[in-house]
């Protein structure tokens, strides 16, 4: 640990050119590493419940449309001009606004969905 600890401290100018090319040889190697470890970090973490010193388990979700082709042509359907002005789907909260609450329940929400994933965050 030490060692990455004092690689990691250094910048390109404190090291020598040979040095520069060893690390960098070494980066698709550390990326695939660090990917692949932080995943397996999140899937222990997901699956046994352990909990790392200083991390915890976060819930992320975000809303999409599924099918935003769809959406844009039912509203194109029931109005040019409102279609023109959602012509590219906007988020929600604008859409909402052009659209007010009852056309937008009826032509955009039958098609949102949620994605929920997790990550773990450092503590604060």
């Amino acid at each position: 640990m030490e060692e990455i600890k004092t690689l990691i401290s250094k910048n390109v100018a404190s090291l020598s050119d040979g040095q520069v090319a060893e690390v960098l040889d070494l980066l698709p190697s550390l990326e695939k590493w660090i990917k692949e470890f932080k995943a397996q970090a999140l899937s222990n973490s997901l699956d046994t419940g352990v909990v790392y010193p200083g991390y915890q388990l976060k819930e992320y979700s975000r809303r999409r449309i599924s099918d935003d082709g769809k959406v844009a042509e039912n509203i194109r359907q029931f109005d040019l001009e409102l279609f023109s002005q959602c012509v590219k789907i906007q988020p929600f909260t604008h859409l909402q606004r052009i659209m007010g609450e009852h056309l937008f329940e009826r032509f955009v929400a039958p098609y949102i969905v949620v994605d929920k994933s997790y990550r773990l965050v450092k503590d604060k």
